[in-house]
Order: structure tokens, then C-alpha cells, then sequence
């Protein structure tokens, strides 16, 4: 599928009134390339029902531009995209910048995607997560060429791997991702059989404030509750304000973050949270049962795929046996 011309271009984004951004790819040839993906293949088309509602795609794509975890689903199938749109988060992904470095990236500005370079780029599709491709966006870059957004509003990785499988004619493979995951999940729990029932929570400085993903459900506690952990109960009891899945809690309250293992990120930097009365109380500090400051290790758990969750049990495995061996937070 053909873009438009770059003139043509800039008058939809008059008349939408859009700013949107993109990414755009690099004209090496590479044996893992999308172009190589599925060659061979008989040419025909999938309907696939994503977030917002349903497209027919081409099969075996050659040129495809990646947003988010979906490049990260890509590479899960072999598939290296042409070009990807990269934000700060992005550029911190230990687990898959190596297999990225020969890609062409894409700075993201803020709040938007660089369309008028995606179309310079000429790309069969488009693939981002539900957090990247906003409704507004897929409406804009539909008209474009094929795009594949997040499929549910669960912004879990399966479905989209699973759809990029349907799409390159690699079925078989997505599913032997999906089961090695799980494997890794299950062996993990094998090991660490202290974490059934532990408590976790994902925090993050910001502004005077610690901000923790409270909801259960949530994306971003599903590698926990993989592992049999759950979030303090506080958070679900009422004992603790939440709103919308997140919790605000103050410097003064920091002891509503006793949990067994946490990750935190401080936007100004640790010095200053270690230095709260309290902090250095918290059962999952005085153990070690924490993850302070690695911006790698807050990106994996807020948006995961099966390439950071490889990486994240192997990279804070030392915090997890602590938090295995320890008595629960609840008992002390």
C-alpha cells in the first residue's frame, strides 16, 4: 500500500487540524528485515478486530514502522521493523536496543507522532501499542496505510502477538512465544514459591508525591500477579484513596507503601527519598526487596512484552529471592 505524497499529506493535517508523529526506517537491507518476513508466502489479506473496531490487512507486510511494545512483539517473531518511533521510555529498553541498532529512530515529541516522516518512509503498516496509537491517531494514519493498534483496553502483548502472527503467517511461532513466557513464569514461580501471597507495588515520584498503580488488574502489576504476588491490601480495602487505579500518597504517609518488593523512580532522584522519615523503614528497604531508580526495570513493568519480562526476572531476581525468603509485610 502506497502513502500519499507529502503535499497531499500536509493538507490533511490542515483540514484535521491533527499534529501526529511517526517514524521512519532505514533503506539497508538486513537478512531480519520485515521485507525478508514470511517470503515465500502465498499474498492474501487477515481481518483482525482491534481497540478500535476492525481492519483487513495485507499479509507479509514489507515495510513496517513499530510504536511501543510492538516492536517488541516484532522482534519476539523475528521480524526487525523498518523504523521505530522512540521516546525517552524507549530509549532505555535494555532488553531490546541491541536487536534495534541498526534501525532508523524516530524521536516522538511530545503528545504527538511525526506523521509527514512516516509517510516519507512509505510503510505497508503501522504497528504501535494501545498507549502509543491513540484513537485519534489510528483515525489520522488509517487513511495513510494499514495500521495495527493496540487490540483491547487491556494493553496486554498476547493479542497483538498473536494478530502480527495472523498478519506475517507466523502462527505457530507467536504461539511458541506465548508458551515460552508462560514457561518463564512458571519456572520463576518454581524458584521463588515464597511469593505466592507477597505484596508488590510499582511507584513513582513526582512533584512532592509518590503515585502507585493500585489497581490489581492493571497492566502494569501483571508481572506480579504472574509471580502469585498481589498489591497491599490497603489499596483494595479502602484504606488508601484511589482513584481510577492510581493512589496518590504523600511524603507523610510514605509507610502506605509497605509492601515485600517494590519498584520506585524518583524524578528528582533517590537522595531526597531516603532522606523521608520513614523510607528507610519500609520492610522491602530494610530487606532489599526494592528496585530504586532504574529506569529500565519501571518501563518493563509498566508496559510489558515477552522480551522485557525475560529480562526483568532475570534482572531483579536478587530482589524476588529476598522477597520470597522474608516474612510477609502483613506479619510484621
Amino acid at each position: 500500500m502506497k502513502l500519499p505524497s507529502r503535499s497531499a499529506l500536509a493538507a490533511t493535517l490542515v483540514v484535521g487540524s491533527l499534529i501526529l508523529t511517526g517514524c521512519s526506517s532505514d533503506d539497508s537491507d538486513s537478512s531480519n528485515s520485515s521485507s525478508d518476513a514470511g517470503s515465500g508466502a502465498e499474498a492474501s489479506e487477515v481481518t483482525i478486530e482491534h481497540v478500535y473496531g476492525e481492519d483487513t490487512y495485507p499479509t507479509n507486510p514489507e515495510k513496517v514502522v513499530a510504536i511501543g511494545t510492538a516492536a517488541d512483539n516484532l522482534l519476539a517473531l523475528g521480524i526487525t521493523p523498518d523504523a521505530i518511533v522512540e521516546t525517552p521510555d524507549d530509549a532505555d529498553a535494555e532488553w531490546k536496543n541491541d536487536q534495534l541498532e541498526d534501525v532508523k529512530r524516530i524521536p516522538r515529541p511530545e503528545q504527538s507522532l511525526p506523521l509527514e516522516e512516516i509517510a516519507a518512509e512509505d510503510p505497508d503498516l503501522i504497528v504501535g501499542d494501545l498507549y502509543r496509537i491513540q484513537e485519534e491517531d489510528y483515525d489520522s494514519l488509517k487513511d495513510v496505510t494499514s495500521v495495527l493498534p493496540g487490540i483491547d483496553q487491556s494493553a496486554n502483548w498476547v493479542p497483538q502477538l498473536e494478530a502480527l502472527g495472523q498478519i506475517y503467517g507466523l502462527e505457530d511461532k507467536a504461539q511458541e512465544v506465548i508458551d515460552e513466557d508462560e514457561q518463564a513464569f512458571a519456572d520463576a514461580r518454581e524458584e521463588f514459591p515464597g511469593l505466592e501471597g507477597k505484596t508488590a507495588l510499582t511507584v513513582q515520584d513526582r512533584e512532592g508525591q509518590f503515585g502507585v498503580i493500585a489497581d490489581p488488574d492493571n497492566i502494569a502489576n501483571d508481572f506480579y500477579s504472574r509471580l502469585g504476588m498481589t498489591v497491599p491490601e490497603a489499596y483494595t480495602d479502602g484504606s488508601v484513596k484511589v482513584e481510577s487505579g492510581r493512589a496518590m500518597v504523600s511524603y507523610e504517609n510514605v509507610s502506605e507503601l509497605a509492601a515485600d518488593f517494590m519498584g520506585i523512580y524518583a524524578t528528582e532522584g533517590m537522595d531526597q527519598i531516603r532522606a523521608i522519615p520513614g523510607y528507610s523503614n519500609l520492610p522491602q528497604v530494610e530487606s532489599g526487596a526494592v528496585v530504586e531508580d532504574n529506569k529500565a526495570v519501571m518501563a518493563a513493568l509498566n508496559i510489558p512484552s515477552s522480551l522485557s519480562n525475560a529480562w526483568l526476572l532475570d534482572q531483579v531476581s536478587d530482589q524476588l529471592e529476598i522477597a520470597s525468603d522474608n516474612e510477609s509485610a502483613d506479619d510484621e
